[in-house]
């Protein structure tokens, strides 16, 4: 056998291979040499003072003297720079008064409480001009329908009752039929909704006429009364005059319980801006304090002993454990449909629906007397009533119209110039 021929210093126990060499390390980052620290900025030189401006040298003559400026409104005008509306005096003789759709005449007892004239009263019912005629027999009453179709005629009624010579005394006064706008009128439950959106159209229609009417015309003086509707269609048509109109005319809310009547009856009045302002501002148109039930019919005698409670204006009657306390309207206690009053603060709006006395308990006792609406409604104990008349038919008469105590307050405010 031939020898071998490996080393045997070559040969290992086990045939493993040899283990590899170890990686070499990676070389080490050279650092940075820090940066040589920036030499600090120079200051910079400080700016040289501007030179004084030179006086702009003044006009040789000296400037007019400025006069002295008017007295402005306290609201939107003084910024638009008008100055406040003059009041203009009462005529020597007083005003002429021409009543459209006067009814039995609040306005008309008015100018007539002032010592003014009524010349014409027109409206379309004649049960109602009946009664006017019978308080104011010297004017001429003519049973018309206004609006567009007698404008024509309505002038020359008018300036046959007005020579042109006394036209400065003219005073118009205009009270569209409100029933048909007031809120009342959306609880006509028996009455279809066609039918309530026809007669609030010819409402609104015969509101635009007169303030349209008014425009035209252009009267000395002139005064226009209506309810405040839910949806504010009657303020809509007030605005629109007046956006044209701003000289003419001014309106406004105003509840009548202010100024000395014992309701609080909420109505939109329009007047000369002059008369606006005073209605609004001048303190010796308002009372010193509302009138309360008790105060209007204290003197009459006529309250019954025994009653607490004033209940209207509907036909439905209270539900007494059902009546709570109203806290919007101070002394009004109401199940959600009835409504009554405590005597002891002021009358609702009357309307031509019933009134009545009610106990402490909310039963019934009377119904209010014709005598007693008229006292609320503003009117005096002189106003003539005829010999045969229905308590609805006074409660009617009475109810729709201006109350005549409010309607002076208006004819006074004419001629108050009130300074701010």
């Amino acid at each position: 056998m031939a020898p071998c021929s490996i080393d045997p210093s070559s040969c290992s126990e086990t045939d493993e291979p040899p283990p590899p060499a170890a990686a070499p390390r990676p070389a080490a980052r050279k650092r940075k040499a820090p940066k040589a620290p920036k030499a600090p900025k120079a200051p910079k030189a400080p700016k040289a003072p501007k030179a004084p401006k030179a006086p702009k040298a003044r006009a040789e003559t000296a400037s007019a003297p400025v006069p002295p400026q008017p007295k402005r409104q306290s609201t939107i005008g003084a910024w638009l720079g008008l100055t406040p509306p003059a009041a203009v005096p009462v005529p020597a003789e007083g005003y002429l008064v021409v009543d459209l759709f006067c009814s039995i005449g609040g306005v008309s007892a008015a100018a007539k409480a002032l010592g003014h004239t009524v010349v014409l009263a027109v409206d379309v019912e004649q049960w109602r001009l009946d009664i006017h005629e019978l308080n104011h027999p010297q004017a001429k009453h003519v049973n018309m329908a206004l609006g567009p179709d007698t404008q024509e005629k309505l002038v020359e009624l008018i300036e046959a009752a007005v020579p042109a010579d006394q036209r400065h005394r003219l005073w118009i006064h205009l009270s569209p039929p409100c029933q048909t706008q007031s809120k009342l009128q959306a609880m006509e439950f028996w009455s279809s909704i066609e039918e309530r959106r026809e007669k609030k159209g010819v409402g609104l229609r015969l509101v635009r006429w007169a303030l349209d009417f008014l425009v035209l015309y252009d009267p000395p003086q002139f005064s226009f009364e209506e309810v405040d509707d839910s949806k504010q269609m009657v303020r809509a048509e007030l605005h629109r005059i007046k956006r044209a109109h701003r000289a003419l005319l001014d309106f406004d809310l105003f509840n009548t319980a202010d100024y000395g009547v014992p309701q609080n009856r909420r109505r939109v009045i329009a007047a000369r801006p002059a008369t606006m302002r005073a209605l609004r501002h001048a303190p010796a148109l308002k009372a010193a304090k509302k009138v309360s039930l008790r105060d209007a019919l204290g003197p009459l005698g006529t309250i019954p002993d025994e009653a607490h409670w004033y209940h209207g204006p509907n036909h439905v009657f209270p539900k007494p454990e059902k009546m709570l306390p109203c806290p919007q309207v101070a002394g009004k206690w109401s199940d959600g449909t009835a409504h009554c009053h405590l005597l002891e603060y002021c009358a609702p709006s009357m309307t031509t629906h019933v009134t009545n006395w009610l106990r402490e308990d909310f039963s019934y006792i009377r119904r209010l007397s014709g005598v007693e609406t008229q006292v609320l409604c503003g009117f005096d104990m002189d106003f003539v009533w005829p010999a045969k008349i229905s308590r609805s038919k006074m409660l009617a008469g009475a109810g729709n119209a201006v109350p005549p105590y409010f309607a002076q307050k208006i004819f006074r405010a004419a001629s108050i110039d009130v300074a701010f």
